[in-house]
């Protein structure tokens, strides 16, 4: 019954993209944004979001919360509007809808570390990278639905990008393409449940350590980056480099690595995915 469920949502996915597909960029872009923003606020994944917003964003009220999260979706619809298109766009003119406002200063000669969050297109670095010449590999988490999962990493992995699955396997790999000076990109802003509560939008949230960790251990740089978006399937990069400190370890590491995150989630809340309990698990949330 499972396999057939999953099979069956495969094929959802399938369908979806296939349309986006069939679309130019831009038209798949607004028009899987336009129906996200319809459809998501009535989801039961936005109860989460209302939690989110009303307790780690009390100040700026109820209506600017549900412009938040029409937004969010709109932004996760265009997000997944769009991700058919990056492998089959040229890096001229994927970098003509691309600003990058600047460059992580010299490495280090020991690998370098990329960090970021769910915030505006997530889904765009491994073709930026791509774009610039920059072999790198990228850590994720898989879905939990198999079929869905290699169909998604089809899309998310140019040629350019090598994929690594997390945990203590992912681990040792990070450790080895960072020892051979490579560049290794990892999200850090989802719920862990063996993470260490560090504080987030002024709340304790379960963090990762083990980019704190690394970059410790290596002497790796270590730079954040966020993909805004600025209108439509266009976009701005900005890369902030984490000085990681002698006296520094894995927690302070990340400690800075939540103060950039929640500067840049205040700014616009909208671009950041409140979907996830980021903070744990409440009955409120369902």
């Amino acid at each position: 019954m499972r396999r057939l469920k999953h099979i069956l949502e495969w094929l959802g996915v399938l369908l979806l993209l296939g349309i986006a597909k069939a679309m130019p960029l831009d038209m798949a872009s607004a028009f899987f944004g336009w129906i996200a923003s319809l459809v998501g606020p009535h989801l039961k994944a936005s109860g989460v979001a209302r939690h989110n917003l009303a307790k780690y964003l009390p100040d700026v009220g109820k209506a600017e919360h549900q412009r938040i999260i029409r937004a969010m979706w709109n932004n996760i619809g265009r997000l997944a509007g769009e991700m058919p298109h990056w492998n089959k766009i040229s890096n001229q003119e994927l970098l003509h809808r691309v600003q990058i406002l600047n460059i992580p200063a010299q490495g280090t000669g020991k690998g370098m570390l990329l960090v970021s969050g769910h915030y505006g297109n997530w889904e765009l670095y491994p073709h930026i990278l791509r774009a610039l010449n920059i072999p790198n590999y990228v850590v994720y988490r898989p879905a939990n639905n198999i079929y869905v999962d290699r169909l998604i990493n089809k899309l998310r992995s140019p040629k350019s990008t090598t994929l690594i699955q997390k945990g203590a396997a992912g681990v040792r790999q990070i450790l080895s393409v960072l020892q051979n000076n490579g560049t290794v990109g990892m999200l850090i802003d989802q719920r862990v449940s063996d993470g260490v509560a560090i504080p987030f939008l002024g709340h304790p949230a379960k963090t990762v350590t083990a980019p704190g960790a690394i970059a410790c251990k290596l002497g790796s740089s270590m730079v954040m980056s966020r993909i805004r978006r600025t209108r439509g399937a266009h976009f701005t990069v900005e890369v902030v480099n984490i000085v990681v400190d002698p006296q520094d370890n894995a927690i302070t590491v990340m400690q800075k690595i939540n103060q950039q995150l929640e500067s840049w989630v205040r700014q616009e809340p909208e671009q950041w995915f409140w979907l996830h309990k980021r903070w744990g698990y409440t009955k409120s949330m369902k």
